[in-house]
């Protein structure tokens, strides 16, 4: 009878270190219990995908990492569209997820695949109807505006912060950029202040209805390039509004939340 006991503690404890792998130390327990309930909802869900971005950012080994990732491909074709995507965002703007980071050559391996089931040119053939439709549907939204009702001293205070924000990000010479980063840093620092004073003025994100579409992603833009994650967190709570009001989409918020994480893993790394 205690063989049988023994037996079954020590299976019971053998699935428990399965599904929760080892925190590692670079992970705080904050990060490390929401990953592993991920990680948990991902496994109860056969999710293979969100398996492997959890197994990622426990930041486990390649091979455990990509092994839910190609399993995913092939349950479902569809999120080789998500892969072709991560892959477009970092030819475009040098962005990379945390799987691409993670192993770059079994990165390259799960694009191929993906190419295999998904063509490269039906992605694109994809992204480019949805943008046409997004802007026929901004267009639409646009027009039903009341443009008397807009802030124009808030639109202009706006445009001349986002000028700022690409003062130096915009210019396609990367030595400048290099050479001229610590002004951004100043110019960045100077239009925080700004937005934050706007923050307090309106008490909470700036609606479309007063300053319109043009400048209606500023504000996100000076958070978004915010490098601290007091900050970030500080302020998140504006995108948060502005998603929930519908002036935001949500792909800025979900973007804006993992810059946030990879931020804060960089700063508990010792």
């Amino acid at each position: 009878m205690k063989k049988v006991i023994y037996f079954l503690v020590l299976l019971l404890f053998s699935c428990k270190t399965q599904e929760f792998p080892p925190k590692h130390a670079d992970l705080s327990d904050r990060e490390y219990d929401k990953y592993c309930k991920e990680l948990k909802e991902a496994r109860e869900k056969k999710d293979y995908f969100s398996e492997g971005v959890s197994l990622c950012n426990l930041k486990q080994s390649p091979e455990k990492i990509y092994k839910p990732l190609h399993k995913s491909i092939i349950q479902h074709d569809t999120l080789c569209y998500k892969i072709h995507q991560y892959q477009d965002f970092y030819k475009l703007n040098g962005f990379q997820v945390n799987i691409l980071r993670s192993d770059t050559t079994r990165w390259k391996g799960l694009c191929i695949e993906c190419e295999r089931i998904v063509p490269i040119e039906n992605y694109y053939e994809k992204k480019t109807k949805e943008e046409l439709a997004y802007q026929k549907k901004r267009d639409i939204a646009k027009s039903k505006l009341d443009t008397t009702l807009f802030d124009k001293k808030l639109i202009a205070l706006l445009a001349v912060i986002i000028e700022k924000d690409q003062r130096v990000r915009g210019r396609a010479n990367l030595k400048e950029k290099d050479r001229r980063w610590s002004e951004q840093k100043q110019l960045d620092s100077l239009n925080l202040i700004q937005i934050d004073a706007i923050f307090q003025a309106e008490g909470t994100y700036p609606r479309l209805q007063k300053i319109g579409y043009d400048q209606l992603m500023t504000p996100w833009y000076v958070l978004q390039h915010q490098s601290s994650s007091v900050i970030r967190r500080k302020y998140q709570h504006f995108i948060e509004d502005a998603v929930q009001k519908g002036d935001i989409h949500k792909n800025s918020l979900d973007n804006y939340r993992q810059r946030t994480f990879e931020i804060e893993e960089k700063e508990h790394r010792p």
